[in-house]
């Protein structure tokens, strides 16, 4: 799987601490958006109405567009058990509204901005050798939906940075600080042969002490995942000192004395043993500042704008929540009010007792 850097992160973990009204359920959203992105399915019957069309298609059983939006309102998941229909309510409601003050505020992220950020995650995966747009359609996205997100993020970004600036200077003396969250440490490819037993172990020894494939005998002996690949490990593995788990530390140290296509072993892990051979060394390296200055100046005026400014945002925010007009028409998502704006306890006693008759 492949994960953001930590610096890269820092933005979007800041807004989810600091501004909860402003936590994009992306679940809830992609779903929702997700016919667009479907192809009819070619040998479906044709579409009588908007809610006939094809989605998917199982042998002769059609998923129609109403019945997949139906499906997309309805499911329930993630920790609380709510269905998507009413947490997507949540969030229009409370994105809407940090959409207004924006609007008033006149910090709304303009084409630009967006198109800047978007090239600027894009030039992350790149670095890390990933296809982004294959990444995106391996999660059913879009690059319009991705913008969407974004644009959502960079609004939230901007009321809480509201009136903050970073100079490029600034953005340059702290890349030079945090180059290593943007880029790749040193890694190393290895393949390896894992013997769970001393017969396999000798059957390992015999196979390579008389000149034997590396990869033929991973094949035929190796107890591991790795034996289909002919003990190829596929993804490159950390060898700066904070790394953890990637490689046995026995391994770990064997290995990095090895000169590349070199072989180790057998090496004693608990009850196995391993041989581990390095056929490659990674050097650390790292993307150009232009590649990630706009993500470097987001995360300084979140720095800057330190905790107070944050939570000055987050009840501004608040505070319109609770005096805004609110409807839902829809029975089971009334609840929804419940949370955005909920009563206060101590009000109906005293409206009661208001309306009790003087004595």
């Amino acid at each position: 799987m492949h994960k953001l850097p930590t610096r890269l992160r820092v933005v979007q973990s800041s807004l989810r601490r600091a501004v909860p009204a402003l936590n994009l359920l992306l679940t809830a959203a992609l779903l929702c958006l997700a016919p667009a992105l479907l192809s009819r399915a070619q040998e479906a019957a044709p579409a009588a109405s908007a809610g006939a069309t094809p989605v998917a298609q199982l042998n002769d059983v059609v998923l129609t567009q109403a019945e997949f939006l139906r499906r997309c309102e309805h499911v329930v998941g993630g920790q609380s058990d709510t269905a998507v229909g009413w947490v997507a309510i949540k969030d229009w409601f409370q994105q809407a509204l940090a959409e207004q003050e924006a609007v008033k505020r006149k910090v709304v992220p303009d084409d630009k901005a967006i198109e800047r950020r978007v090239l600027a995650l894009r030039k992350q995966w790149e670095f890390r050798g990933v296809n982004f747009h294959d990444w995106l359609a391996e999660r059913g996205r879009s690059m319009e939906t991705l913008k969407a997100d974004v644009r959502t993020q960079l609004l939230a970004e901007n009321l809480m940075t509201e009136g903050i600036e970073v100079n490029p200077s600034e953005a340059a003396v702290a890349y030079q600080s945090n180059k290593a969250a943007f880029g790749l440490p040193e890694r190393i490819k290895i393949s390896r042969i894992t013997a769970p037993s001393r017969e396999v172990q000798s059957k390992v020894e015999a196979g390579l002490k008389k000149g034997s494939e590396f990869d033929i005998v991973a094949r035929e002996h190796s107890a591991d995942g790795y034996a289909l690949s002919g003990g190829q490990v596929l993804d490159p593995i950390d060898v700066s000192p904070g790394a953890q788990g990637q490689l046995e530390p026995e391994v770990m140290a064997q290995v990095l004395k090895l000169q590349p296509k070199k072989v180790a072993g057998p090496i004693k892990v608990g009850t196995y043993w391993v041989w581990v051979r390095l056929d490659e060394k990674l050097p650390a390296r790292y993307p150009p500042l232009t590649d990630v200055e706009d993500l470097m100046t987001a995360n300084l005026k979140m720095q800057k704008a330190g905790p107070k400014k944050l939570e000055e945002a987050q009840q501004r925010l608040v505070a319109l929540q609770k005096g805004a007009r609110m409807q839902v028409f829809r029975p089971e998502y009334k609840s929804v009010l419940n949370l955005l704006q909920p009563k206060d306890p101590a009000a109906a006693p005293a409206k009661d007792a208001a309306k009790e008759p003087k004595p």
